[in-house]
C-alpha cells in the first residue's frame, strides 16, 4: 500500500502515540516502564497472542484469545490485582 503519516497512523490504531520530534526514546521508556510495571502473565499472553494471531482465521484467534483470558482469570496474579485494587496498594505479581 501506500505510505500513510504519523498522524493517520495514530488515527488508524496502527501506532499508540505520535511524539514530538526528538522526543521519542524518552516516551519509549515511559512506556517500557509501564510495561514492566504490568502483571508479566499478562503482557506474555500479549505477546504471545499477537504472534499467534498472524495468519490465522477470526474463528482461531477467538478461541485462543478466549483460552489466554481464561488463564489469566483464574491465576494467583489475577486474585493479587483485585486485592491490590480493593486494599489501594500496589500489586506483587509473580507471574502465576
Amino acid at each position: 500500500g501506500d505510505p500513510i503519516g504519523a498522524s493517520r497512523a495514530y488515527d488508524v490504531g496502527m501506532i499508540n502515540a505520535v511524539t514530538p520530534a526528538g522526543e521519542h526514546v524518552a516516551h519509549a521508556e515511559r512506556w517500557a516502564h509501564q510495561l514492566a510495571g504490568a502483571a508479566p502473565m499478562v503482557v506474555r499472553a500479549a505477546k504471545d497472542l499477537i504472534d499467534e494471531h498472524v495468519g490465522q482465521g477470526r474463528v482461531e484467534q477467538h478461541v485462543r484469545t478466549a483460552r489466554s483470558l481464561g488463564r489469566i482469570a483464574s491465576s494467583d496474579d489475577m486474585q493479587e490485582g483485585i486485592s491490590a485494587f480493593r486494599e489501594k496498594r500496589d500489586p506483587v505479581f509473580r507471574g502465576h
